[in-house]
Formats: C-alpha cells, sequence, structure tokens
C-alpha cells in the first residue's frame, strides 16, 4: 500500500512540476508581447461593406485592419474609404495597435469625451506628447502625423528595413516626421503616391489608405519591397 501511494504521489509531483512551467510560459508570453498577438479572426467577408468591393486596391487592407480589431466601420454597414482620418481616430489606431501588440488585449473603455482614453494611453506609452495637436483631435490628421503616431506605436526593432530609401520628392531633414516617415518606407509599410515615392507630408490621409498602412503594420507578410528609391 505505501508503495502504492508513493507512486501515486510521484505522478501527482510530475504532473504538477510538467504543468506549471507551461502556464507561466504562456502568461510569460502574453505580458512581453510581439507580433504573434496579431491574429486575424476571419469575420471579414466580401459584402461586410458596401462601399468596399472585393476588387478594390485597398480592399486586402480593409479586410485585414477590421479581422485585427485595429478600424471598424463608420456605421454598421459602411467604411467610407474616401473619408480622412481624423487625429482622434489616428490615436485611437496607434494606441490600439501599441497595446494589442504589448499585451495582446484591446481593453480600453471609452468614456467622455469617447477618445479620451485612447489620448491618455497614448501619452503614458510615449506615443503622443500632451502638446502635439495643439489645435485638438477634431481636426484632420495629415499624413506626416500619421507616420509620426504609427512609427511610435511599435518598437523600432519590429520595423526592419526592406527597402534601401535615401531620399523622397517631397521629404527632407527639414519635414516634421522625416525620420519617422523614412523609417516606415524602409520598412514596407509606405510606399508612396507615385514611382517616385511622393509623399504629400501636409495632405490629409484617407480611410482606405490608413487601413493599408496599419494593416502593413501589424501584419510584416503585407509590407512592399519597393526597390531603391534615389534622388531624382
Amino acid at each position: 500500500m505505501k508503495t502504492k501511494q508513493f507512486i501515486s504521489f510521484l505522478l501527482a509531483l510530475c504532473m504538477v512540476v510538467g504543468l506549471l512551467p507551461g502556464t507561466a510560459l504562456a502568461v510569460s508570453s502574453a505580458e512581453a508581447g510581439g507580433m504573434g498577438n496579431f491574429q486575424r479572426d476571419g469575420s471579414y467577408q466580401d459584402g461586410t461593406f458596401n462601399d468596399v468591393s472585393a476588387g478594390a486596391w485597398y480592399a486586402e487592407g480593409v479586410s485585414a485592419a477590421y479581422e485585427l480589431g485595429l478600424m471598424k466601420g463608420s456605421s454598421a454597414e459602411a467604411f467610407s474609404p474616401t473619408g480622412n482620418v481624423t487625429v482622434a481616430e489616428a490615436v485611437t489606431m496607434a494606441s490600439r495597435l501599441h497595446r494589442r501588440y504589448s499585451s495582446g488585449k484591446d481593453d480600453f473603455v471609452q468614456g467622455s469625451p469617447w477618445y479620451q482614453v485612447y489620448v491618455d494611453y497614448a501619452i503614458t506609452n510615449g506615443i503622443l506628447s500632451g502638446d502635439d495637436f495643439p489645435d485638438g483631435y477634431g481636426e484632420n490628421i495629415t499624413r506626416a502625423q500619421m507616420a509620426h503616431l504609427f512609427a511610435a506605436a511599435l518598437p523600432e526593432h519590429e520595423l526592419t528595413a526592406i527597402n534601401v530609401v535615401t531620399s523622397l520628392p517631397d521629404v527632407n531633414a527639414s519635414t516634421p516626421y522625416s525620420d519617422d516617415i523614412f523609417l516606415l518606407y524602409r520598412a514596407g509599410v509606405l510606399t508612396g503616391n507615385d514611382e517616385q515615392g511622393t509623399f504629400t507630408p501636409d495632405a490629409p490621409i484617407s480611410r482606405s489608405q490608413v487601413a493599408t498602412i496599419i494593416a502593413r503594420m501589424a501584419l510584416p507578410s503585407l509590407r512592399k519591397t519597393t526597390g531603391a528609391i534615389q534622388s531624382l
């Protein structure tokens, strides 16, 4: 009897020792974060939004951004791909991107105004400084400002260069956020508006463009190798 009890004890001990490390590893992995936290849930189907056709150049970006939980529609049936993105919306997306990467969660609880929780999170986590947008969060965000927020939402080592980009037609050292813009070009997140890589940093950015960009931020497989963009 004692022998059987001892064997039972050993088996129970092995089970405990075998289970605990795996559990601890799972917890520490989630807490550590990483690109593996970006998982598409398969919820997007053709026709989810009545204004996004399957053949649109931005359809894959919309699908990915939606399935990753990084963007939602402008309504239950529409995405509004040509609509502009406000500063509040951009901060929201950057905060979601950072939160999902760092913890695997999207546990924001909106208050009043609805975007304040995202602004507070962005400031706390170094994505945003309190004086970045003195005119408020209701204005349309520019393409350069968007690049700045998104570049700060992921660690730089997750934005490895896959392109050689030494200059752009309308971005130089004096352009606001030029370092962030070049970082995202080299990482294959940004490709510009034409073969020369024109960026139009001061222009507003559309929801379809943002969906494509944020999808590339979260899923490196979607990033674009454009070849070398040299001085023109």
